[in-house]
């Protein structure tokens, strides 16, 4: 028989350990007294541990990210500043891959994946001359994928898909407040790129200030923050 501890304790225990006693106490409490760590936002540093805001100590502490747990799925908003970076050529790219469209979709990863092959050393040049169109290859997608926190970083970063990012923008005084704590540049209002392609000529936006998702030109200038997969 699981022994039952107040929330609050439960809290308590798990915010204060490191990864490896994370998993014993999902284990011994279950993941429904846990509540998934009490879903919510939490900071992460450099050894994996979450940590409240309240208890980030700046001297001490090195930023890995925000950390957003649902009940759908747990995942890491990079603590580096916002770029702004076009999608991808527009057509078809190579023609052979099958690009990520379910917009419902937590799988980032495959769907970053896919986009970086399917526009591998595709040149874009804007045919009225503009040099800002001119790229190779997919920024948005590429700038994630290419991205780590510091040499110690050992997580796959990717573009986060249109559902991650409706969920990022439900929880963004939550996600802004811990990059405030920790020191790190907060996730500004505005339109995300996402990694789910609408057609031929557009891929899925979501506008962080409503959570609305819009279909844009992939030549368009578009926010991109990356986000990685977090486990226990």
């Amino acid at each position: 028989m699981k022994t039952i501890l107040t929330d609050q304790e439960v809290k308590d225990m798990f915010s204060s350990a490191n990864r490896n006693a994370q998993v014993m106490l999902r284990e011994l409490f279950g993941d429904e007294q846990l509540g998934l760590k009490g879903n919510g936002v939490w900071c992460l540093d450099s050894e994996g541990n979450l940590v409240d805001r309240k208890e980030w100590d700046k001297h001490s502490m090195t930023p890995h990210g925000a950390v957003v747990i649902t009940k759908e799925c747990a995942f890491v908003v990079a603590p580096h500043n916002t770029v702004v970076a076009q999608f991808s050529a527009q057509g078809k790219g190579k023609g052979t891959e099958t690009l990520e469209t379910n917009k419902e979709s937590l799988d980032c990863h495959s769907a970053t994946n896919r986009i970086v092959k399917e526009y591998e050393g595709i040149k874009h040049t804007d045919k009225d001359g503009d040099s800002q169109f001119d790229f190779i290859g997919a920024p948005a997608a590429e700038f994630c994928e290419n991205y780590s926190v510091d040499s110690s970083d050992s997580r796959a970063w990717c573009l986060p898909t249109v559902k991650q990012l409706q969920i990022m923008s439900e929880h963004l005084k939550e996600i802004n407040a811990c990059f405030l704590a920790m020191g790190c540049p907060p996730v500004v209002p505005g339109c995300y790129w996402s990694s789910i392609v609408k057609d031929e000529w557009c891929a899925w936006g979501v506008g962080m200030s409503n959570g609305l998702a819009y279909g844009s030109s992939r030549l368009v200038d578009t926010y991109v923050r990356a986000v990685s997969a977090f486990r226990y």
